[in-house]
Order: C-alpha cells, then structure tokens, then sequence
C-alpha cells in the first residue's frame, strides 16, 4: 500500500520556523524557558494560504503544560486557548478558544533543549490554527512519523501496512522457528543468528508482498515493528538461551546489588550532587516495569521514559527547594541511574541488556539514539560494580557464580596440559564493557574449552576477558571496568590459594582451574 508522507517537509526551509528563530527570535527563546513548551509549526504548504507571518500568528501556536491536566497545553498569551496533544497521539486537538475548533494531524514532531538542557517540542502540523482547516486537513495519517510506544501499536502499525499475505508471510516464518528450530545448549549463539537471518528474509517477504520499502522512514519504522513483532511472539524459546548466556554478569550483578544495600549506599557515597538529590520514587515505580518486558524497543522506550524520569525528579526537587534550575550531565546522570537501579534492586537489567544489544535489528542498533540510550545503561551499570568493587561481601549475598559441573571430570594427571596451568601467566587485557563482551560472544560464542569424554564445555563471555599469555585462549572474568584486580593473590586482605586447591604437578578438572583463576584475578 501507498503511503501518503510529509516528504517535503523540512524544519530547516519550513517558512513558520524559520521566522520564528530569526525575526521573532526573542519570541523563540522566551518560549524555551518553560520546560515542555509545544510549538505547533505548520507545514510550508500553509504559507501560501498566510499573508503575512506576524508575531501573533506565531505566539497562537505556542503552548505550555496545563498546571492541572496531563496532555493539555496553554497558550502563553491568551489562557482561554488550550489544546490537548496525549502522549504518543498523533492528533492536537483544538479545545476552546479557537474561533475554528476541529483537529489537526501530527505530521512529525522534534525535541530541542534549552540552554538549561530542558526539553521542549517542535510539532509540525497540517493547517494553521487560526485559520479554517482545509477539507483534507486530519486525514492524512502519517503513521510512519508517529513514533509508537506500546507492542500493540506496533502490532496494528505493522498489520495495516503489511496486509494479509505480508502478516501471513511472518507469521509462517515464526511457525518454523518456535516448531521445528531446535536450540542446542552450547550453540546459544547462533539462535542471535537465526533471528538476524529472520529479520532479513522477513523484510523480503514483505516487499514480496506489495509492501513499498523504498522511502527510508518506511523501511525504519516496518524493520522496528517486525523486530518487535517476531520477538514477542519467540521470547518463550529465547529466554532460556538469554539466561545462559547472562549467567556470569546476572551473578556479578546480584553480588554488586547486594553489597550495596547492605552497606546502604547513599546519593552522597556516590558522589551525587546535594542539589540533585531529589526523590525517586517515581523514578523506581518505571524500573520496576523492567521484568515484564519481551523485546528489545521496550527496554528501548523505558529506557527514554526512565531518563526523563530522573530529570523530572531533579527539576521536582529544585522547584520545591527553590534552588537554582540546574543542567543534568552524562556525569551526573550516570550515579543518579546508579542510585536508582540499587534502591530499585533491578535484578534483570544485565539480561536485558544482553537482549536488546544481541536481539535487536543492525538496523536498529545503528540508530544514534538506541546507542546513547544503550551506553548509558551500559554505564550506569558499571558505576555501580565500581563502587561495590571494595564493599564488604554481606553474608547474605548470593554464592559467587562457577561454571556448572556435571559430575567429576576425568583426572588430568600425567598431561602436559595439567603440569602447565600452576605456572601460566594470566595477565588482563583491556578494560571490559559490556560492548566488547557481548561482541566476543557474538563472533565466537563461547569459549571451548575440554571436558570429560573429549567434548567441550561452552560457557558464554561476560563483562570481558583475560588472555592467556602462552596460548592465546581466553576465560570469563568477572572484573568490572575501573577495577584494578591484580593477578597476585599476595596483595593485602587476600587468601592465598589452598594448597589442596591446585598445585603445579597435581590432579585438576579444568571447571577447578576456573574457578581458581577467577578468585585469583579478584585477590580472593
């Protein structure tokens, strides 16, 4: 099906707007002081319907947030006016004081922020509110532009462009993985592949089907809505390859949690500002939300709804204090989330960070906003393994996380191999991140490493490696970024090895090797 799109439609030419930030300039920025202020801008096809671009003109279609409704907007200069523009809609409404009333469709809509850093939005619309709207005016459904923020409208989005024989092509394509695609563990990396070969096939199916691709913002918007679709629909048969591959970070993160709250850390311990030390309540209600998510654009669009979140405290807090408005920075923002995530104890944030680096489309990974959104959980994450780095271990927290053993493994007395690991030099490669582990994980999988009855042992790569010096091998580390964990057990407050544990010339499982080469690289 066709669609019928602003294609033309620039801000940067727009002739509304560009009188606004140039002749009307002190207008302009007079507006932006008010944090979500809604300029409504109409396309340039309404200039020829105008006269003459005029001051009034202009501040008729500027609008702040109602003190009482959600949703309702203000004009600043005649309090009788008001528009509603729900969140997500893509409808103004023209409430009251218009002399024409009607509705008026959201072409697209920008974000911009004051010197502040607060936010404000640029809304383009199709008529010019103080005039009659011409006949077509609120039928022309720019769905692709209007940004969707639940799975079921995404659903309804990808259903209304892709037809009956599009749906029928997906749908047939999830048959096959969920009834005849068989997971093998130890291979839980190539379910990442399948899925990619999924998108892929499934976006040719649909072009195949009559669906036109050809205008970028089609081919993005249809691309996100069959991700979210087909992983819906698979996340009961990913969710386990999830928690295998999660394992190691998932343990690492419950210990950090743990060690944290037990030692009660406080906005102050982590260097967070006073004046930025508001109330988080509502900030913990949306982490709270994380669990009951089954694709990657949730995680993405709660990941947009926690930050504004955490700014909206902020702003909450210095209202209340009366304080001078401040600007939330990365480095501020950064502890702030930290704070967050401990006292919401968000247990499954590393598993579904996994999900939406390793499950998501490349072309939704290559979006700069999923990247921004992505690194800065990322590194909030790794604030708080810093700084539970040095906390004492509650006696309470959860076991350290080893490789799962079946059964005793067959002795390796006697093989080059055994009289070799008590003198290896085990030496740190570059800080980890969750980027560089996931992509390890992606290229290789997991690392093999031998087993009873000459198979392997796969065990997924997490949070970084450690590279062997003598064979260029690698293993799981659980040293978080910043640390700065020495391979000498000699340092002060460590244990030295048992020497029951491993000796040069004794007997060993490699799963015992692990587990000592972990504890050794952490000084434990």
């Amino acid at each position: 099906p066709s669609l019928e799109m602003a294609d033309d439609e620039d801000l940067d030419s727009n002739p509304f707007f560009h009188a606004l930030r140039t002749k009307f300039h002190r207008l302009y920025e007079s507006a932006q002081l008010t944090k979500d202020v809604v300029i409504c801008i109409p396309t340039a096809s309404c200039a020829a319907a105008v006269p003459k671009i005029t001051k009034d003109l202009l501040e008729a279609h500027i609008f702040r947030p109602s003190p009482f409704f959600a949703g309702k907007f203000v004009s600043d200069t005649k309090p009788e006016t008001q528009i509603s523009l729900e969140a997500g809609s893509s409808v103004v409404k023209c409430d009251s004081g218009f002399k024409y009333g009607g509705e008026s469709e959201v072409l697209f809509q920008e974000t911009f922020y004051n010197k502040k850093s607060q936010p404000f939005r640029v809304v383009c619309i199709d008529r010019v509110l103080t005039m009659k709207p011409p006949e077509n005016s609120g039928r022309r459904r720019s769905s692709v532009l209007r940004p969707r923020t639940t799975v079921q409208e995404e659903e309804i989005f990808l259903a209304n462009r892709a037809g009956i024989d599009g749906m029928h092509a997906v749908d047939r394509e999830i048959g096959v993985f969920l009834d005849g695609y068989l997971i093998v563990q130890g291979y839980d990396a190539e379910v990442e592949k399948k899925l990619a070969d999924m998108y892929e096939q499934l976006m040719v199916a649909l072009e195949d089907a009559g669906v036109d691709l050809s205008d970028e913002r089609v081919d993005a918007a249809v691309d996100e809505a069959v991700c979210c679709y087909v992983c819906k629909r698979c996340f009961p048969k990913i969710l386990p390859v999830l928690q295998r591959l999660s394992e190691t970070s998932m343990a690492q993160w419950r210990v950090a949690l743990s060690k944290c709250r037990h030692a009660s850390v406080t906005m102050e311990a982590l260097g967070i500002r006073p004046e930025l030390r508001a109330d988080f309540s509502s900030v913990i209600r949306i982490i709270s939300k994380l669990p009951s998510f089954t694709t990657p654009i949730e995680v993405q669009w709660w990941t947009k709804e926690l930050i504004a979140a955490v700014s909206s405290a902020v702003d909450d807090h210095v209202a209340r204090k009366r304080l001078k408005p401040q600007a939330i920075s990365t480095e501020d923002l950064l502890p702030l989330l930290a704070f967050a995530f401990i006292e919401a104890e968000a247990l499954t944030l590393p598993r579904y960070l996994l999900y939406t680096e390793r499950f998501a489309t490349d072309r939704m990974r290559s979006e700069p906003e999923f990247s921004y959104r992505f690194t800065t959980l990322s590194a909030a994450v790794e604030t708080v393994l810093a700084h539970a780095e040095p906390l004492p271990r509650p006696p309470d927290s959860p076991p350290r996380h080893s490789p799962a053993r079946s059964g005793h493994a067959r002795p390796l007395s006697g093989s080059p191999r055994a009289s070799r690991l008590g003198s290896r030099d085990w030496t740190p490669s570059s800080p980890p991140s969750w980027r560089a582990a996931s992509a390890s994980a992606g290229s290789h999988g997991a690392v093999s490493s031998p087993s009873r009855g000459g198979g392997s042992v796969r065990q997924p790569h997490e949070f970084g490696t450690f590279n062997s010096a003598h064979s260029g091998q690698q293993m799981s580390s659980l040293t978080p970024r910043g640390s700065t964990a020495s391979a000498s057990p000699s340092r002060e407050g460590a244990r030295e090895p048992n020497p029951k544990t491993i000796r040069a010339d004794a007997t060993a499982t490699p799963e015992d090797m692990g587990d000592f080469l972990s504890k050794l690289a952490l000084g434990l």
